[in-house]
């Protein structure tokens, strides 16, 4: 049997070694308490193991379950489910971080229904603003017609009297006819512009295409104009190139009659309006200039919308449709132009206009 044992020797008084004493004790008992220990120690730490992988299993499953939910919760939420929340209870990061989605989700859902409620009052009143653009067009109609026939018979009657076919007509007479010739022509202009509103509004305006000599064009017109710019000591100035557009000839005329007739308007008494046309990267460019008033830099961008009037003392002086430059920019589009406008108050406007170049 074997034995744990421990041996000393024995001195006598002259340090010479005399004996030897033994202690012994069977080994077995040590053995058996050092292998208990042994499986005690591993046992402990196998189910200290298992425990952990128990813990470590559970608490993965909860978090991937938790991001799970608020996986879900995203993707609903993205597909437009703007009511859909995450719940989530774990009482660490990713509970704050599903609190955090719930209160993005609570103000993008707030801004969707005011997103829209904004979009239904938008509509509504798009709606409404085209029920009454649809009347106005209607009215336009309804009203061109309507002053067509009389004033052709008046503009009619104004030329034979014109042409003293009715008898002699004295000076003072004659003042009193081109007064109403004139204003019989200007009527004409707004109920023209009346219907070629309503015609582009429709999308069926008839455009020619012409050989146009623009500075032709506009010496006529000028000359047109010469006994209304007299009357206010307005110089007309022409300086335009001897350049060709293609065109409708009726169409660029009255856009020019309207463009130069608006400038000898608002232009103060003995000044000058330019007109001056020049060559521009393959466009042609026409300038009208006058020396009035000016037009306040917020209503540059609005002069083109139908009806659009600036209301102020000296342009309300002068009257007008709102129409006019409205049927301009439909009528220079329609040639594959552009048109816009600068101006500087106390100093006059300068209306832009470009026309694609032929050679």
């Amino acid at each position: 049997m074997p034995y744990l044992a421990k041996y000393s020797p024995i001195y006598n008084i002259d340090g010479e070694v005399i004996g030897m004493t033994c202690v012994g004790t069977p080994k077995s008992p040590f053995t058996a308490l050092l292998n208990s220990v042994i499986q005690k120690i591993f046992f402990i730490a196998f189910s200290s193991l298992i425990i952990a992988v128990f813990v470590a299993v559970i608490l993965n499953k909860k978090i991937v379950d938790s991001i799970k939910k608020l996986k879900n919760s995203a993707e609903s939420f993205g597909r437009g489910n703007y009511d859909e929340r995450a719940s989530i209870d774990t009482g660490d990061e990713l509970e704050e971080l599903a609190e955090s989605f719930n209160k993005m989700a609570d103000e993008i859902g707030k801004s969707d229904k005011k997103l829209k409620s904004d979009a239904h009052t938008l509509k509504t009143s798009f709606d409404e603003l085209k029920e009454v653009d649809n009347l106005k067009s209607e009215i336009l109609s309804i009203v061109s017609h309507e002053l067509r026939t009389p004033l052709t018979a008046i503009l009619g009657y104004v030329e034979l009297l014109k042409d003293e076919t009715a008898g002699k007509l004295s000076e003072k007479q004659k003042e009193f006819i081109s007064v109403i010739s004139e204003n019989s022509d200007r009527l004409k202009r707004i109920t023209d512009n009346m219907s070629d509103l309503v015609t582009v509004d429709n999308k069926i305006l008839d455009i020619k295409r012409d050989r146009i000599n623009l500075k032709k064009e506009v010496n006529d017109i000028l000359r047109s104009f010469d006994y209304f710019a007299e009357s206010k000591n307005i110089v007309l100035l022409e300086d335009v190139d001897n350049l060709d557009i293609k065109g409708d000839k009726s169409k660029i005329h009255q856009v020019l009659s309207n463009l130069i007739e608006n400038a000898i308007k608002f232009s103060k008494k003995q000044t000058k309006v330019t007109v001056m046309g020049f060559e521009d990267k393959g466009n042609i460019h026409l300038e009208i200039t006058d020396q009035g008033p000016g037009i306040p830099k917020e209503h540059l961008g609005k002069i083109f919308d139908k009806f659009y009037q600036i209301d102020s003392s000296s342009k309300r002086e002068v009257g007008g449709s709102g129409l006019g430059l409205a049927v301009c920019k439909k009528i220079v589009e329609s040639h594959g132009g552009s048109i816009w406008v600068e101006s500087k108050i106390g100093k006059g406007t300068t209306v832009h206009v470009m026309f694609p170049l032929i050679k």
